[in-house]
């Protein structure tokens, strides 16, 4: 069997046409009118929109938010892969899985798509970042690739589903300075069962290997270790007094000492199941809000990725008909994990920019208002003549600071959980009632939910997307 190169966006876009009736728009293959460039009022106006949908979506009103996002989605705007996306995980919950598979299919097109209009727009002095087409964070853009991953494994197209668990792999690797690898576990369980499928089991098994060492850094019990660990690595490659560098390589010597006797005691069994590839249906169960990013600084300039409260206590178990009891793995698709532990935009030194623009305006205006300022002019003609003409130079310092566009971007996609807890079981085919149930500990602290799934044995893999 041929291995497998890294399939184009443009390939997986023909693949869709064929099998979906979703209209692509023209400018996405490279027409000349572009994405159509909005002013930050129609920004906050189809996020208003959004937000409608989203109340939707929250109330398990899955047609309707489908019906507002499909038509925010359909006009090529600067903010249409977002809403791609949001409509895509409507569907996913609707189990509208064509549509679904569409809708992360171009929004993936588009979020690798550069804009050179918007970009300059947004470059600009006076144009504000919000104004240049969305392409996600690197999280944003890894669950992208996972989503359409799992819907190609759904269709048999093993090849492309593989592409996409490729690249979101890279998405999530993508850091400064390449400084870390992707922790993304179920990315590299669900690799690992594309090449088990594909008779590939030495690649099957690296993947497997890969996923595990993904969860000793991914799992709430290594953050701590990992989090200390890049805090002592960077403080000894920034001291230059050797003393002070000793003393923080003998505490990290001794820090991933404990990590390691930490690791040898932990419990692989759920990650081992999941990247052994033994099942046949994947279930996707949503638990906690989605992070959500805050601006700050005296402009706004700066953002945040904050984390909604989450109980972390909270697990979930799978009964099937025959009363087997299955655990939900965790941290293994951490999605708030995966926004909150990326950073480094390009972006950032343009904001900051822009904001020591508008300050240093501001501050120029003040000093060229300030009638003080003349008083050393001992001509009382040309002191008036002074003043006039630094009021009016003042003035149009003050309408530089006022059109100056520092504020951060904080478009992202709302429509996810804080954490997916992930089971594989097999099943045969048919209709399945699945019992939810979630627990604190050994005490649940809900009624079990029922969930029907109809299985194919025609599927490479059977997926559902579960609310709890």
């Amino acid at each position: 069997m041929r291995e497998l190169g890294f399939t184009s966006w443009r390939t997986l876009v023909a693949v869709c046409l064929v099998e979906s009736c979703f209209f692509l728009p023209h400018s996405c293959f490279g027409g000349d009118a572009g994405v159509l460039i909005l002013s930050e009022k129609d920004v906050d106006g189809l996020e208003k929109q959004a937000e409608v949908a989203r109340n939707c979506f929250n109330s398990n009103a899955y047609d309707e938010a489908i019906t507002i996002l499909g038509k925010l989605s359909a006009d090529t705007t600067i903010s249409q892969p977002l809403y791609l996306n949001e409509l895509g995980v409507c569907c996913l919950f609707a189990t509208q899985y064509a549509k679904a598979k569409t809708a992360f299919l171009l929004a993936g097109r588009l979020m690798e798509t550069f804009d050179p209009r918007s970009e300059r727009k947004a470059l600009s002095l006076f144009g504000a970042e919000a104004q240049k087409l969305y392409r996600g964070d690197p999280y944003e853009r890894a669950i992208n690739c996972l989503f359409l991953g799992l819907c190609f494994l759904r269709d048999n197209d093993v090849d492309n589903a593989l592409a996409c668990f490729k690249n979101g792999i890279l998405f999530d690797s993508d850091a400064a300075a390449d400084s870390y690898k992707s922790d993304f576990a179920l990315i590299y369980c669900l690799e690992a069962f594309c090449y088990r499928l594909r008779g590939q089991d030495d690649l099957a098994s690296q993947s497997a290997q890969q996923a595990e060492a993904a969860l000793l850094t991914a799992h709430a019990m290594f953050r701590p270790f990992v989090f200390l660990d890049n805090v002592l690595t960077d403080g000894m490659s920034k001291n230059k007094d050797e003393e002070e560098r000793k003393i923080m390589l003998g505490m990290r010597d001794e820090l991933r000492e404990k990590r390691k006797q930490l690791e040898s005691r932990f419990d692989m069994r759920d990650i081992r199941k999941l990247a052994d590839g033994h099942f046949n249906t994947l279930l996707l169960i949503g638990c906690g809000n989605a992070p959500k990013k805050l601006r700050y600084g005296q402009y706004g300039e700066k953002f945040n990725i904050v984390e909604p409260d989450r109980d972390d206590s909270i697990r979930f178990e799978i009964t099937d008909e025959n009363g087997n009891i299955t655990d939900a793995a965790r941290y293994v698709c951490d999605v708030t994990y995966q926004a909150t532990t990326r950073g480094g935009r390009q972006m950032d030194n343009v904001l900051e920019s822009k904001a020591s623009i508008k300050k240093r305006a501001d501050a120029m205006a003040g000093s060229l208002w300030n009638a003080q300022n003349y008083n050393n002019i001992s001509d009382p003609r040309a002191r008036l003549i002074a003043m006039g003409v630094g009021f009016v130079a003042g003035g149009i310092s003050k309408v530089v600071s006022a059109s100056t566009k520092a504020q951060a971007d904080i478009r992202c996609w709302q429509l996810l959980p804080g954490e997916f807890q992930v089971v594989g079981i097999n099943l045969k085919p048919g209709i399945h009632q699945l019992q939810v149930r979630a627990f604190r500990s050994y005490f649940p602290i809900s009624e079990a939910k029922s969930v029907a799934v109809d299985i194919s044995h025609d599927r490479a893999l059977n997926f559902f997307v579960v609310a709890p």
